[in-house]
């Protein structure tokens, strides 16, 4: 009985051991993965508030007197303030129109009628470049006369993001309870009505996760922004910072502070909807 006991004893402590190395070497390769992330990051933010003498001679000390020039040169001479605002419309506006469009695609594919063959079509999106259909969509926006507008921009930045939003909502739905439909339809809810009262509002994780993504993608993007609105007042913040390297080339302090001007907003929103993304990210993988 002892020996029973004993062999127990160690095998509950080899398990101990493995736990615990495994538990160590995930937490190495984290935490080396989230330094190579954070420290690009935070050179970026601590040189903004350094001077360009700083930046060449110390580039990876901390800054011996913190100010805030550099940011008042970027948001003055680049015109930054201008271009968040758009860039701010442009995200909103097209995370409204992906969702919209994505959901009720999304809640056909899954409840009403599913497709495998059409939901494979709109899936195959993910796989095509953005490059490959750039000069395609510049010439029907040329020829329908809608060449360097903000309706262009958004409905660009809509597309691009939809066959993602439809492909993370379509398994999200697939795992809602049909007997909460089936009960809504029995109250007398059209499929219209079910939709918006049962089925869209259990989505919210999936949602704020395709809504976080498509935010993260439009605000980022440099490319549609430069080839399909690159109007001074129309521009977004991305192509606003791309452009300070023709007045500040040499201020690498104000270039840093676009960077960060540009940077802080995505974080700030990320950060608000972060336990939803999560909730999203986690609840596909999960039945019933």
């Amino acid at each position: 009985m002892s020996n029973q006991k004993n062999q127990i004893g160690k095998r509950n402590r080899r398990i101990r051991y493995k736990s615990c190395a495994f538990l160590t070497v995930k937490l190495i390769i984290l935490g080396m993965f989230a330094a190579t992330t954070l420290v690009p990051f935070f050179w970026v933010l601590m040189s903004s508030f350094k001077t360009n003498s700083e930046i060449y001679g110390q580039p990876f000390s901390l800054p011996h007197h913190y100010q805030i020039d550099a940011f008042l040169q970027a948001w003055q001479g680049g015109g930054l303030s201008r271009s968040l605002s758009n860039s701010l419309f442009y995200c909103a506006a097209s995370v409204v129109l992906v969702l919209l469009l994505s959901s009720t695609t999304s809640y056909r594919f899954a409840k009403i009628r599913p497709n495998k063959a059409l939901y494979a079509f709109f899936s195959f999106g993910l796989l095509i470049p953005l490059h490959a259909v750039l000069i395609p969509l510049n010439v029907i926006y040329s020829r329908l006369g809608m060449g360097n507008t903000r309706s262009a921009l958004i409905i660009a930045y809509a597309v691009s993001n939809l066959s993602m939003s439809i492909f993370i909502l379509t398994a999200f739905m697939r795992n809602l309870p049909d007997e909460l439909l089936q009960a809504a339809e029995i109250d007398g809810c059209s499929g219209l009505q079910a939709f918006v009262r049962v089925a869209f509002p259990l989505s919210k994780p999936a949602l704020a996760t395709a809504g976080m993504l498509a935010f993260v993608n439009c605000w980022n993007d440099l490319l549609l922004g430069m080839t399909i609105c690159s109007k001074e007042n129309l521009r977004t913040i991305s192509l606003a910072v791309y452009n300070l390297r023709a007045s500040f080339s040499d201020d690498y302090n104000v270039l840093t502070a676009g960077i960060t001007i540009m940077i802080v907003p995505a974080v700030v929103i990320y950060t608000l909807f972060q336990e939803q993304v999560i909730q999203g990210m986690t609840a596909g993988a999960l039945k019933g």
